[in-house]
């Protein structure tokens, strides 16, 4: 459960940062998950 909380205290460091490179970050995700499922 620390674990968890760090880790959503970071995203939010890193979101109020750097908008654009969080959501780089999320669509390289989620193409790289398209290319596994398809």
């Amino acid at each position: 459960m620390n674990k968890l909380k760090k880790g959503l205290h970071i995203m939010a460091q890193v979101w109020r940062k750097d908008k654009e490179l969080y959501l780089v970050c999320v669509c390289a995700v989620v193409l790289y998950l398209n290319s596994i499922i398809y």
